[in-house]
């Protein structure tokens, strides 16, 4: 009764409206109002004017089915809330509006409004919109679980999606974590008779395909995980909206030390660790070993249970998974036939792998690695290999230098080395690895190393380095000053120890030698004051070449060849035949020549001594050396004193001196070998009146 009294109401308040044009928005004249399955949704009555009443009914399709209006909206009259102004008059549905739209939303029961009518109108009908309803299955993607399609990384993934009406054209789409969707492919409808045509594909990477009431997309995941946390969708094109959404999660098993498809699996001690990394939580996950025969082995499993993972293995492997993202594999038996076998990481419904080829290898053992430079800044280096071995014999050696620290390759060589067997009869390889490379002027240091793979990594192999001459550029430090007579001649010429030149520079004695050395045998007095120049060359012909000089002048030291002794009274003499004082007398030592001087050495203590370049005067008393019988004179060169000469004189015993006469003449060696000359001395006494004879006192002279 409250209804109609309602109804009364609003038609008296209506009747004064002119008429306005309703439409719903979601149907139109050529297509009907897609519910899909059970899913509530909502349609929406526009061009209502703020004074119409209004109302909605549904007509169900049956033979005897008439309207139902399940809910009337009052006018937005004055200050009244519109949303409080409607009625709901069945439990189907929800009703609302606005000024000028009203919204019915469809809650339940609804596959029973499949074909039914659905009218928006103004209570006096003057103005209304239908439209037919039209209740069509969801499409379903059945391999997107609790919402979330699980893809491989870098591999190729399908997806099929179902419940397609046949007579929907379909589309397939990507959208983007940032919102932005990219439609993929695009399949037509399959009428009639269930002929589907071939789908349209609208960016590369992406093939879809249509049956009927199935569509299947197939994509590749992508190597950069660009799709993880994406949403694929599939959805239908045109008139209603019909789609459904799954977010695909990217995951990817990985052994980092794969490289390039290969993995390296030593065969010496510690056994190569295995990992295996980005494991799902709630994944098991398995080792499998596939032969050349294509013979797979089941090498390990671990198994989840709540978080827990327990590891099995076969004889010859070990596993362990420590951690929900990780587990590792240890090969520790027969490792040298793993050549060429294919390890594989998977998912424990082999649903996700990752491969890699097994590559078996004894790392190189390295002797004697070295560097060196020559003058013309060519490097030279040296390792000799020992033991190495690689299944697949690709065995590579590498030089890098590191300058400023930062690493440059020099060379990468393969190698081919010589194979030899080993007491357990296992099969190795040895040989060198040279390198060369040229460097500039510019000081600088080079750090060398070299890596042999397979190999323990890199060994130090030297340092080069590069320092110019500096000032003073050359000495002769080692060539003396004075040489004898008759020996020989053997010094160098270098640079300061101090500069540390680097390369060493070419050092050579011009129109002599290409060598540092300067040699001359048996030095002659004709070559004194001869001057050899010592040149360097550091960099010739390079950029920075530096060139420096230095001359040697030799200095050949010679004499004194001999020596002579006079000896002088120095008592009155009165033209008698006696000497009143005989004590006193002087010593006169003379040589013959010698370079650069000489010099005088006696052996007692003279009362006067007097020296001159030539010459040296002792004078003695004789009392004063009553227990000498033989006074000595030595000359020797004053740079080389092995050069002598030496004179004596015998003093007389039990009689007196005469004067005038030399008594003694001793004639001195050269080279340092003294030649001692015994010299037989006549002294001729002049006596005024007659000849007297010779005394005793004068004697032959011994050395």
């Amino acid at each position: 009764m409250t209804v109609l009294l309602l109804a009364v109401v609003l038609l008296l308040c209506d009747i004064q409206e002119s008429s306005a044009s309703y439409t719903i928005t979601e149907c139109n004249e050529d297509e009907p109002l897609y519910i899909v399955g059970n899913q509530p949704t909502s349609i929406t009555c526009k061009g209502l004017r703020q004074t119409h009443n209004m109302y909605w009914s549904i007509t169900e399709l049956c033979g005897d089915c008439k309207e139902t209006r399940v809910g009337l909206c009052a006018a937005c009259r004055g200050s009244s809330p519109c949303p409080h102004n409607c009625s709901d008059v069945n439990a189907d549905y929800i009703i609302s509006r606005t000024k000028t739209e009203s919204m019915l939303r469809f809650v339940d029961n609804l596959t029973a409004k499949d074909g039914a009518t659905v009218k928006c109108s103004r209570l006096n009908n003057q103005t209304q919109a239908s439209c037919t309803v039209n209740v069509i299955k969801a499409y379903q993607l059945p391999d997107c679980n609790n919402n979330t399609l699980e893809v491989v990384d870098n591999g190729k993934t399908m997806i099929g999606c179902t419940n397609i009406d046949p007579s929907h054209d379909m589309y397939w789409s990507i959208i983007y974590p940032d919102d932005v969707e990219k439609t993929v492919a695009e399949c037509d409808s399959c009428l009639p008779d269930d002929a589907c045509p071939d789908c349209t594909r609208k960016y590369d990477g992406y093939v879809a395909d249509r049956n009927v009431s199935v569509s299947i997309l197939q994509f590749d995941s992508g190597s950069d995980n660009s799709k993880d946390g994406a949403t694929v969708r599939c959805g239908k094109l045109g008139w209603g909206t019909v789609e459904v959404d799954c977010k695909i999660q990217v995951f990817n098993y990985r052994l980092p030390q794969c490289r390039s498809g290969q993995l390296d699996l030593s065969e010496v001690p510690p056994w190569t660790s295995i990992v295996c990394e980005d494991l799902r939580y709630d994944h098991n996950m398995k080792w499998t070993v596939t032969d050349k025969h294509n013979d797979v082995i089941e090498a390990a499993s671990c198994l989840n249970k709540n978080k827990t993972y327990n590891c099995t293995a076969k004889d010859g492997f070990t596993a362990t998974r420590e951690n929900e993202s990780t587990s590792e594999l240890k090969i520790t038996k027969n490792i040298r036939e793993q050549a060429d076998n294919t390890l594989a990481c998977l998912r424990g419904d082999n649903a996700a792998a990752v491969k890699c080829l097994l590559r078996v290898v004894h790392p190189g053992e390295l002797e004697n690695p070295s560097v060196s430079i020559d003058g013309h800044f060519t490097v030279s280096g040296h390792v000799d290999i020992s033991k190495v071995f690689a299944s697949d014999s690709n065995v590579t050696c590498q030089w890098y230098y590191t300058q400023r620290d930062h690493p440059q390759l020099v060379s990468s060589t393969k190698l081919g080395l010589l194979l030899f067997t080993d007491n357990n009869d296992l099969h190795y390889q040895r040989g060198v690895c040279n390198m060369t490379m040229q460097l500039n002027t510019s000081e600088s240091v080079y750090v060398f190393t070299v890596v042999v793979q397979p190999g323990h990594g890199p060994v130090s192999a030297g340092t080069v380095n590069i320092r110019k001459p500096g000032y003073p550029q050359l000495q002769t430090s080692t060539c003396p000053k004075y040489l004898a007579e008759g020996s020989d001649l053997n010094c160098s010429c270098h640079h300061p120890a101090s500069q540390q030149v680097s390369p060493a520079a070419s050092i050579y004695w011009e129109n002599r030698t290409d060598t540092a050395v300067l040699e001359v045998a048996h030095l002659s007095r004709e070559l004194n004051g001869t001057e050899y120049v010592c040149s360097s060359v550091w960099a010739k012909g390079l950029t920075g070449e530096i060139r420096s000089s230095v001359a040697y002048t030799l200095l050949v030291a010679y004499g004194p060849a001999k020596a002579e002794l006079h000896v002088d009274n120095l008592a009155d003499y009165d033209g008698e035949d006696t000497i009143r004082d005989p004590s006193y007398f002087k010593l006169t030592c003379m040589y013959d020549e010698a370079f650069p001087s000489a010099n005088f050495s006696w052996d007692v203590n003279c009362t006067e001594f007097v020296t001159a370049p030539t010459l040296s005067i002792c004078s003695l008393d004789l009392r004063s050396v009553m227990d000498v019988e033989k006074i000595e004179c030595t000359v020797f060169n004053s740079e080389i004193p092995e050069l002598m000469a030496m004179a004596y004189y015998t003093i007389p015993l039990g009689h007196k001196p005469r004067t005038g006469f030399p008594v003694a003449v001793v004639a001195g060696g050269t080279a340092g070998f003294l030649s001692l000359v015994v010299v037989v001395v006549v002294i001729v006494v002049v006596v005024k009146r007659r000849a007297k004879k010779q005394p005793d006192n004068l004697v032959v002279s011994n050395m």
